[in-house]
Parts: structure tokens; sequence; C-alpha cells
């Protein structure tokens, strides 16, 4: 008995280590998101990119590796959900390139998505492809019918949205960014567009703006990496025909207003901020044709700080002319919604926390069923 069952087990562990290599390529696995395909491994940078495709076996393993610097927040953390249920996390370690998926599969076809939590400024992320128990199968998952594009700076990314600070005296919520507290799949976007069964594509990368970004430059602005796969890498081209939306919402602007918080004031330009958005628009409209767009108003910005400024009033005022501008060009093209402006507790960098981004969330699936009458 004991010679049989040590020869049973020799026999599991030596099946279990014959694994497939599955391409990173392979037609079926489909990848969501902004990615260049025209590499050996697909590659891919923004907050949101999902890997899917259907499982049929007892083992698997994902490949996965980073583009980074190695700098202690620059690196990806993925969610690995089965049949829609968070099974896993996996959080990218320079050694290590394939990740096992701890999960009794048992040889019962099941849904498989991975999930980039974390935005371009983190890392940059390579998908090495998959190895699976001989004899397993994966097949195409099923898509859904309806789609929309996220595009927006920090609040739409899930910066800091795992914690929770009080305001001050009693918290203080100016903790600095941490990889592991963003989590991408619990923004407002991926939240709203899975209440609508829709499939969710975002474009979005923290403190960058319409004309300029938080820190007052104007390298990198959203406009400027609208065209591109990876925001700074200038030379690939997304092809807009891999992911055409039914609505883009335009979560954008809020940083243009941040240098007006610094010591020595730095006031917005309304002409250069209206311009420069409207610019956006058209390219969203151009490589968009048949999509309707949603610019959203609020959520970061409010009248009472800084003091006297206004901002959300100037805001509001800005995008309600620039819709109205843009349907003169393109009739019945887009539409404002208005965010409630972010309450305490707070995320990282008082931002929103998953809380927060739920009830965002719930505003935005009430006017988008309506607009889009779904």
């Amino acid at each position: 008995m004991r010679f049989t069952f040590i020869f049973l087990l020799f026999i599991s562990i030596s099946s279990c280590g014959k694994l497939t290599e599955i391409a990173g390529k392979d037609e079926n696995i489909t990848i969501i998101g902004r990615v260049n395909s025209q590499t050996e491994n697909p590659i891919f940078a923004h907050a949101g990119v999902q890997i899917k495709f259907n499982f049929k076996g007892e083992t698997l393993a994902i490949g996965l590796s980073d583009i980074t610097d190695g700098l202690p927040e620059h690196l990806n953390l993925y969610n690995v959900y089965i049949n829609d249920s968070l099974i896993q996390v996996i959080q990218i370690t320079g050694l290590k390139k394939w990740y096992k998926i701890n999960y009794q599969f048992k040889n019962q076809i099941v849904e498989v998505v991975v999930f980039k939590r974390t935005e371009a400024m983190c890392a940059g992320g390579i998908f090495e492809g998959l190895k699976i128990n001989e004899g397993a199968e994966i097949s195409k998952a099923k898509l859904k019918s309806k789609k929309i594009e996220w595009i927006g700076d920090s609040f739409t990314a899930g910066y800091g949205n795992l914690v929770s600070n009080l305001a001050p005296p009693n918290g203080n919520p100016s903790t600095g960014f941490h990889a592991e507290n963003e989590d991408n799949s619990k923004a407002w976007g991926a939240i709203a567009s899975k209440k609508l069964d829709a499939e969710y594509m975002c474009t979005v990368f923290s403190g960058r703006g319409v004309y300029r970004n938080y820190d007052n430059s104007e390298e990198g602005t959203l406009p400027k990496m609208y065209n591109l796969v990876s925001p700074d890498v200038p030379g690939v081209k997304w092809n807009f025909s891999q992911y055409q939306p039914d609505l883009v919402v335009v979560n954008l602007g809020q940083n243009d207003f941040g240098p007006e918080t610094y010591g020595d004031v730095i006031m917005t330009d309304s002409l250069r901020y209206t311009t420069a958005f409207l610019e956006l628009l058209e390219m969203v409209k151009n490589n968009n044709p048949n999509a309707k767009i949603l610019i959203t108003i609020g959520g970061g910005l409010s009248d009472y700080y800084p003091q006297g400024f206004k901002r959300l009033s100037r805001s509001r005022s800005w995008k309600k002319t620039i819709s109205k501008t843009f349907n003169n060009r393109y009739p019945n093209s887009c539409i404002t919604f208005e965010i409630s402006t972010n309450q305490p507790p707070y995320g990282e960098d008082w931002h929103p926390t998953v809380k927060s981004h739920e009830r965002m969330a719930k505003e935005a699936v009430i006017v988008i069923k309506k607009y889009m009458n779904w």
C-alpha cells in the first residue's frame, strides 16, 4: 500500500510537471486595451488592460514581466479573475516570469481574466504567454456587445483608492503614491462599465492634463499621448480599429488647475484649455466616428479650495462652452455630466476611496443609461 501511494504520488508530480507553453499572441487569447502586438510578446502600459480566455484543464501559469527602472513603486500588479471572481493578485517581481494560478480548475471550462490594476507611470507590462498542463485547452472568451473607453487622470486610474484616510486633524491623506494601493478594477469607470454590462478600456495617466499637467509641465498631456499605445513611446501608434467604443467618457482637465494651488499661483488659461480640449474631442471623433462622448465636470474640483478661485464654476462654464461648440460641429455627439465633489474619507493624496468610486459609478450609470438608451 505504501509503495502504491508513493508511486501514484510520483506519477501525479511528474504529470503536473509536463506543461505546454502557449504564445502570448495565440488567436484564442484576447487582449483588451492598448497593446503593441508587433513585438515578439504583447507589450502594454495602461491600467485596465485585460487578458481574456477560456481554460479547460488543471494547471495554469501566466507569463508576465515588467518594463521598469526598478524604483520602489515602479511595478505592476494584476488581478486574476475566474468566472468573474477575484482569485489571486499577482505582484510582478524582477526575477520571476511565470505565476501559477492557485485554483482547483477540475478540468472544467472557466473564463480567466488577468486585469492590469496599476497605471502606466508604474511600469509597462509584457505578456509572455501561458503554461498549461498537457491535454488542457484554451478557447476565446465571449466578449460583450457594448464598449466604453474612459479617458482621464488619477481619478479614473484609481490612484490610492484601496486606502481610506480621515481629513486633518484626525488623519493625513498626503501619503504619497504606493502601487499596491491602486486598483483600476475598483475605479469608477471599471465599476460603471461592469454595471452596464459593457467592455471596459481606459486611457489614463495620473497628473496629466489637457494643455498642461499638475506640475505645470506641458509634455505628455493626454492629447499628446492619445494616439500612442504607451504614453512615453512616441514611435508606436495605437490602431483604433482594434477597439471601437460606443461611448467615450472624457474625465479630464482637473490637473490643468493644479498650478493654481502653488505658493506662486499660475492661473489656468481658459483659451488654451478650451482649444486643447476641443482638439482632443476632435481626435476622439475622428478615430471613433460612431461613438458618443460624455464630458465630465467636477469630481476633484470645488469652489471652496483654493478660497475665492471658484475652480469648479470656471471649469463647468468652460466645459459647457466646449460641449456646445463641439455639438455645433458634430450635432448631438456629446453631453456634459457633473460628478459630486470628492468628500472625506480620502484615498492616497486626497483621491477617492473605493466607496467614493462606487458613488461616482452609480451617478454615471444613471446618466449613461439615459444617454445611450441602455
